[in-house]
């Protein structure tokens, strides 16, 4: 019997599942996806080719689609992309559980650069996900990613610059703890920002967090964590170096004493050593103000 190609449809008489349903949903979600990310965040401890075996169905018959990235070894070599498809759309305009589904076959026309920065994100993100559903003391209330954050944003004043500057991060996400709400902010750096573009982002978000009325409004805190993630250790202490100059010279005319001022406000760590367990309790990340690694959470 014929080996059946990756790319080919070979549609076939299926019953979508409740978690076929899932699958969809989680899809949109995220724009994009591996099949390692969507058995990560669906099938659990179940043999990989559970999910390979769904997702197979599920482009066969229309309801998802499959995109690579090029790499050096080739198109075989290249993980297997998921991202909607009409069929799909179709399942969750029915579905009744939402007021708007943004999703048109264009949308599927990501450029590979944007798809690399996307997928980037989404590792992040899922890090997020799992981390909070294996801690009892943290839960994720709330997530906007990059398409949301486009379609409304601030412009704030910074001092190096004539023009306000849009801040539009990679993603925002929000926690329930046993202390409150937790927010933070992600910006995916990879390698392609330039030293000086990466310090007005630095002012910009600083400038966000003392005026505090925009952020306020938008979403809903005076106080937040950016979280910049990058690709390499090299960048990660490049970005880190530049911000500690950044902040020393912005803090020359505030008063020390301010509590906001003394709060860690940026923080950096590597791509690689995100995972679900290390995310939030393990010292992965540098911040500006504190020499060495620390964890993102600690219980007070």
């Amino acid at each position: 019997m014929p080996r059946k190609s990756r790319y080919q449809r070979q549609p076939s008489p299926m019953r979508l599942t409740q978690r076929d349903i899932q699958v969809i949903e989680v899809v949109y979600a995220y724009r994009v996806l591996s099949q390692a990310q969507i058995h990560a965040l669906l099938f659990g401890d179940r043999h990989p080719s559970v999910s390979q075996d769904r997702l197979r169905k599920l482009f066969d018959n229309g309801y998802l689609q499959r995109r690579t990235i090029p790499t050096t070894g080739g198109q075989a070599t290249s993980p297997v992309l998921y991202l909607l498809d009409k069929l799909g759309n179709q399942v969750l305009l029915k579905s009744g559980r939402y007021d708007e589904v943004r999703w048109q076959a264009d949308h599927n026309k990501i450029g590979y650069e944007h798809l690399e920065h996307l997928m980037a994100i989404n590792r992040v993100r899922i890090a997020v996900t799992l981390g909070c559903q294996r801690d009892h003391e943290l839960q994720l209330e709330r997530w906007l990613d990059d398409t949301t954050l486009k379609a409304d944003y601030d412009r704030v004043e910074i001092p190096s610059l004539s023009n306000a500057v849009a801040l539009i991060p990679d993603g925002f996400f929000e926690l329930g703890t046993f202390s409150g709400k937790s927010r933070y902010f992600l910006e995916m750096d990879r390698g392609t920002m330039t030293h000086k573009r990466f310090r007005h982002k630095i002012e910009a978000y600083h400038t966000y967090r003392t005026e505090k009325v925009a952020l306020k409004e938008r979403f809903g805190t005076s106080s937040f964590r950016l979280l910049t993630v990058t690709e390499s250790e090299t960048r990660t202490e490049n970005l880190l170096s530049l911000t500690k100059s950044v902040e020393a010279k912005l803090f020359e005319s505030y008063d020390e004493k301010n509590s906001v001022h003394k709060t860690h406000t940026f923080w950096f760590a590597t791509l690689s050593d995100l995972t679900a367990t290390s995310f939030f309790r393990e010292p992965i990340w540098m911040t500006a103000k504190v020499s060495g690694k620390h964890p993102l959470w600690q219980t007070t």
